[in-house]
């Protein structure tokens, strides 16, 4: 028997030296430039020690707790077929008595859209991935928790809604039962059904999760002490600037 022994070749080592070269000296710069970036923010950062200020969290005994996690998911944008794209999205719900799990849930739905569509499949999408987050959120209050946390921010979904606002479309959806129902709405219905889910949600013990971006809370923190010059000033977007700048 012949042994034969091939080397394996990755991707990297199929591209001609010459590219390799130049795509080691980009990273390079490029690191180079993070770095001095990094440096900044962290001079920045510390800078703020005057202005920010931190509670510790409590030792109340929390294992008492019913509480309630949901959160969603997506493709980034529908996968662009023959005759039209498709995107299938999900939302699930675990419910914790302390820190033992006691109950959970799934429901999962698919959106298709045709290739002439005019409104944006990619907003249409993230807006049924978050009704289904809300409708799962809504279920727990219905199971009795004590507090619900939700992933993002509750009003997060906003700046989508202009540009959906005259669609229409259908999409199918599933429970656990395995049901399937094909659905139908415009965007104005489903952003006036998010909005009212979101507001139950808030009289509720709800608590969401902002997790992107921590230096962004702190602008909004120092733009929120600011706001009354900001307002004042004949160029708010150069003041703006200015506020992110001194911090």
């Amino acid at each position: 028997m012949r042994e034969m022994s091939e080397e394996e070749v990755s991707e990297w080592q199929r591209l001609p030296a010459p590219l390799q070269l130049q795509f080691y000296d980009h990273a390079r710069r490029e690191a180079q430039r993070r770095v001095e970036v990094l440096r900044e923010l962290d001079r920045k950062l510390r800078g703020l020690g005057s202005l920010l200020s931190f509670r510790a969290v409590g030792e109340d005994d929390w294992r008492g707790l019913r509480v309630g996690v949901v959160d969603g998911s997506c493709p980034p944008s529908p996968d662009v077929r023959l005759g039209g794209s498709y995107a299938l999205f999900c939302s699930s719900f675990k419910i914790f008595q302390g820190d033992e799990l006691i109950d959970e849930g799934y429901s999962s739905g698919m959106l298709f859209r045709g290739n002439t569509e005019r409104y944006s499949s990619r907003a249409i999408l993230r807006l049924l991935m978050m009704r289904l987050e809300r409708k799962s959120a809504l279920e727990c209050l219905e199971r009795g928790v004590d507090w619900i946390i939700i992933d993002g921010s509750f009003f997060g979904f906003r700046y989508r809604c202009r540009r959906v606002e005259e669609a229409e479309f259908t999409w199918y959806e599933a429970d656990e039962g395995g049901e399937v129902m094909e659905l139908s709405s415009t965007g104005e219905k489903l952003i006036r059904e998010l909005f009212r889910d979101t507001r139950r949600l808030l009289d509720a013990k709800t608590v969401a999760i902002v997790k992107r971006v921590r230096t962004a809370a702190i602008d909004g923190f120092l733009l929120s002490r600011r706001w009354s010059s900001i307002e004042a000033a004949s160029n708010p977007a150069e003041r703006i600037r200015e506020v992110k700048m001194i911090r």
